[in-house]
Protein backbone atom coordinates (compact mmCIF):
# COMPACT_ATOMS: atom_id res chain seq x y z
CA UNK A 1 0.00 0.00 0.00
CA UNK A 2 0.97 3.23 -0.62
CA UNK A 3 2.03 6.15 1.48
CA UNK A 4 -0.45 8.89 2.08
CA UNK A 5 2.70 12.02 1.54
CA UNK A 6 5.66 10.49 -0.07
CA UNK A 7 7.70 14.09 0.16
CA UNK A 8 10.63 12.65 1.72
CA UNK A 9 10.45 9.82 -0.91
CA UNK A 10 10.14 12.19 -3.73
CA UNK A 11 13.04 14.52 -2.80
CA UNK A 12 15.05 11.41 -2.84
CA UNK A 13 13.97 9.85 -6.03
CA UNK A 14 15.01 13.44 -7.71
CA UNK A 15 18.07 13.29 -6.20
CA UNK A 16 18.60 9.17 -7.45
CA UNK A 17 17.07 10.33 -11.02
CA UNK A 18 19.83 13.19 -11.44
CA UNK A 19 22.42 10.25 -11.19
CA UNK A 20 20.68 7.79 -13.03
CA UNK A 21 21.98 7.17 -16.92
CA UNK A 22 20.08 5.12 -19.10
CA UNK A 23 20.33 1.30 -19.57
CA UNK A 24 22.18 -0.21 -22.28
CA UNK A 25 21.21 -1.82 -25.42
CA UNK A 26 23.55 -4.72 -24.46
CA UNK A 27 21.16 -8.06 -25.68
CA UNK A 28 19.95 -8.47 -29.02
CA UNK A 29 16.35 -9.60 -29.77
CA UNK A 30 16.56 -12.86 -31.96
CA UNK A 31 13.41 -12.08 -34.01
CA UNK A 32 13.90 -8.72 -34.67
CA UNK A 33 17.73 -8.99 -35.05
CA UNK A 34 17.81 -5.93 -32.89
CA UNK A 35 19.65 -4.78 -29.81
CA UNK A 36 17.71 -3.87 -26.28
CA UNK A 37 18.14 -2.81 -22.64
CA UNK A 38 17.87 -6.20 -20.92
CA UNK A 39 16.36 -6.18 -16.46
CA UNK A 40 20.05 -6.59 -15.93
CA UNK A 41 20.72 -3.37 -17.66
CA UNK A 42 17.95 -1.57 -16.04
CA UNK A 43 19.34 -2.63 -12.63
CA UNK A 44 22.98 -1.47 -13.19
CA UNK A 45 21.48 1.70 -14.58
CA UNK A 46 19.60 2.79 -11.15
CA UNK A 47 20.59 0.57 -8.55
CA UNK A 48 23.47 2.74 -6.85
CA UNK A 49 21.70 5.76 -7.04
CA UNK A 50 18.64 4.18 -5.80
CA UNK A 51 20.49 2.82 -2.75
CA UNK A 52 22.52 6.07 -2.28
CA UNK A 53 19.66 7.50 -1.56
CA UNK A 54 17.86 5.35 0.80
CA UNK A 55 15.39 4.21 -2.34
CA UNK A 56 14.72 0.26 -2.85
CA UNK A 57 12.56 -1.85 -4.97
CA UNK A 58 10.68 -4.98 -4.55
CA UNK A 59 8.30 -7.17 -7.34
CA UNK A 60 5.58 -9.52 -6.65
CA UNK A 61 3.04 -10.96 -8.17
CA UNK A 62 -1.04 -10.15 -7.49
CA UNK A 63 -4.16 -11.67 -8.89
CA UNK A 64 -6.34 -8.18 -10.21
CA UNK A 65 -10.25 -7.78 -10.75
CA UNK A 66 -13.08 -9.54 -11.25
CA UNK A 67 -11.62 -11.71 -13.32
CA UNK A 68 -8.13 -12.10 -10.87
CA UNK A 69 -5.48 -12.09 -13.62
CA UNK A 70 -1.94 -11.81 -12.80
CA UNK A 71 0.13 -8.96 -12.47
CA UNK A 72 2.87 -7.93 -11.35
CA UNK A 73 3.55 -5.27 -8.74
CA UNK A 74 6.90 -2.52 -8.55
CA UNK A 75 7.12 -0.93 -5.12
CA UNK A 76 9.06 1.93 -4.59
CA UNK A 77 10.20 2.32 -1.12
CA UNK A 78 12.11 4.33 1.05
CA UNK A 79 14.11 4.28 4.26
CA UNK A 80 11.38 6.93 5.70
CA UNK A 81 8.90 4.03 5.50
CA UNK A 82 7.35 5.87 2.29
CA UNK A 83 6.62 4.62 -0.91
CA UNK A 84 4.76 4.44 -3.87
CA UNK A 85 3.59 1.34 -6.65
CA UNK A 86 2.24 0.25 -10.42
CA UNK A 87 1.39 -2.64 -11.62
CA UNK A 88 1.87 -4.06 -14.97
CA UNK A 89 -0.33 -7.29 -16.38
CA UNK A 90 1.08 -10.59 -17.16
CA UNK A 91 0.41 -10.87 -20.93
CA UNK A 92 0.84 -14.69 -21.55
CA UNK A 93 0.54 -16.09 -25.61
CA UNK A 94 0.28 -19.69 -23.50
CA UNK A 95 -0.70 -20.68 -20.33
CA UNK A 96 2.65 -22.52 -19.41
CA UNK A 97 5.40 -21.77 -16.70
CA UNK A 98 7.50 -20.61 -19.59
CA UNK A 99 5.52 -18.11 -20.68
CA UNK A 100 4.70 -16.75 -17.81
CA UNK A 101 8.64 -16.30 -16.69
CA UNK A 102 8.93 -14.14 -20.19
CA UNK A 103 6.03 -12.25 -19.25
CA UNK A 104 7.59 -11.78 -15.74
CA UNK A 105 11.11 -10.88 -17.07
CA UNK A 106 9.27 -8.35 -19.33
CA UNK A 107 7.19 -6.94 -16.44
CA UNK A 108 9.99 -6.49 -14.27
CA UNK A 109 12.49 -4.91 -16.77
CA UNK A 110 9.35 -2.61 -17.99
CA UNK A 111 7.77 -1.99 -13.68
CA UNK A 112 11.52 -0.99 -13.05
CA UNK A 113 12.30 1.36 -15.85
CA UNK A 114 8.59 2.80 -15.13
CA UNK A 115 8.53 3.65 -11.28
CA UNK A 116 12.32 4.83 -11.07
CA UNK A 117 12.97 6.52 -14.57
CA UNK A 118 14.86 4.49 -16.78
CA UNK A 119 15.22 4.68 -20.11
CA UNK A 120 15.48 1.34 -22.08
CA UNK A 121 15.67 1.80 -25.49
CA UNK A 122 13.54 -1.23 -26.88
CA UNK A 123 11.36 -3.70 -26.01
CA UNK A 124 11.26 -7.73 -26.31
CA UNK A 125 7.87 -8.26 -25.21
CA UNK A 126 7.10 -10.95 -28.15
CA UNK A 127 8.36 -13.92 -25.93
CA UNK A 128 5.45 -13.15 -23.38
CA UNK A 129 2.46 -11.84 -25.58
CA UNK A 130 3.38 -13.66 -28.86
CA UNK A 131 3.95 -11.41 -32.02
CA UNK A 132 0.83 -8.92 -32.04
CA UNK A 133 1.47 -5.66 -30.89
CA UNK A 134 5.55 -6.32 -30.51
CA UNK A 135 5.71 -7.37 -34.40
CA UNK A 136 3.23 -3.96 -35.44
CA UNK A 137 5.22 -1.57 -33.13
CA UNK A 138 8.64 -2.92 -35.27
CA UNK A 139 7.27 -3.18 -38.84
CA UNK A 140 5.05 0.06 -38.71
CA UNK A 141 6.43 2.65 -40.72
CA UNK A 142 7.55 5.50 -39.22
CA UNK A 143 4.66 8.01 -39.79
CA UNK A 144 1.56 6.90 -40.12
CA UNK A 145 -1.63 9.08 -40.79
CA UNK A 146 -4.13 9.19 -37.46
CA UNK A 147 -7.40 8.46 -38.18
CA UNK A 148 -10.17 11.02 -37.85
CA UNK A 149 -11.66 11.42 -34.36
CA UNK A 150 -8.99 8.95 -32.63
CA UNK A 151 -8.23 11.88 -30.10
CA UNK A 152 -11.76 11.92 -29.18
CA UNK A 153 -11.71 7.91 -29.08
CA UNK A 154 -8.89 7.78 -26.86
CA UNK A 155 -10.50 10.20 -23.99
CA UNK A 156 -13.09 7.83 -23.78
CA UNK A 157 -10.62 5.13 -23.89
CA UNK A 158 -8.97 6.68 -20.97
CA UNK A 159 -12.27 7.21 -18.95
CA UNK A 160 -13.42 4.20 -19.64
CA UNK A 161 -9.66 3.09 -17.59
CA UNK A 162 -10.56 5.23 -14.61
CA UNK A 163 -13.84 3.16 -14.38
CA UNK A 164 -13.62 -0.34 -14.77
CA UNK A 165 -12.13 -3.40 -16.53
CA UNK A 166 -15.19 -4.11 -18.01
CA UNK A 167 -16.08 -0.53 -19.45
CA UNK A 168 -12.14 -0.29 -20.57
CA UNK A 169 -12.87 -4.09 -22.38
CA UNK A 170 -16.18 -2.68 -23.96
CA UNK A 171 -14.60 0.45 -25.59
CA UNK A 172 -11.57 -1.56 -26.68
CA UNK A 173 -13.67 -3.78 -28.77
CA UNK A 174 -16.33 -1.75 -30.05
CA UNK A 175 -13.68 0.67 -31.79
CA UNK A 176 -13.08 0.84 -35.20
CA UNK A 177 -10.29 -1.47 -36.06
CA UNK A 178 -7.58 1.75 -37.48
CA UNK A 179 -8.32 2.94 -33.91
CA UNK A 180 -6.82 0.35 -32.56
CA UNK A 181 -4.66 -0.39 -35.21
CA UNK A 182 -2.94 3.27 -34.99
CA UNK A 183 -2.95 3.14 -30.99
CA UNK A 184 -1.23 -0.15 -31.12
CA UNK A 185 1.85 0.96 -33.90
CA UNK A 186 2.24 4.30 -32.05
CA UNK A 187 1.91 3.42 -28.51
CA UNK A 188 2.42 -0.53 -28.28
CA UNK A 189 2.53 -0.67 -24.58
CA UNK A 190 -0.60 1.93 -23.77
CA UNK A 191 -2.96 -0.75 -23.61
CA UNK A 192 -1.02 -2.24 -21.02
CA UNK A 193 -0.68 0.72 -19.01
CA UNK A 194 -4.34 1.11 -19.17
CA UNK A 195 -5.53 -2.37 -18.02
CA UNK A 196 -3.77 -1.78 -15.22
CA UNK A 197 -5.40 1.63 -14.31
CA UNK A 198 -8.38 0.18 -14.32
CA UNK A 199 -7.14 -2.56 -12.60
CA UNK A 200 -6.23 -0.11 -9.53
CA UNK A 201 -9.33 1.67 -10.12
CA UNK A 202 -11.38 -1.39 -9.32
CA UNK A 203 -8.93 -2.37 -6.02
CA UNK A 204 -9.24 1.20 -4.16
CA UNK A 205 -12.43 1.18 -1.42
CA UNK A 206 -15.86 2.43 -2.24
Amino acid sequence: MAAETIGTLAAALAKAQAAIKGASKDTTNPHFKSKYADLASVWDACRKPLSDNGLSVVQFTQLYGEDRYPVLVTRLLHASGESVEGVTPLLMAKQDMQALGSALTYARRYGLAAIVGVAPEDDDGNAAVGNGRAATATTAPPERVKPEGYDDWRDVLDLAADTSTVALKETWTKAKAEYRAYLNATAPLALDTLKARAANVEQVPA
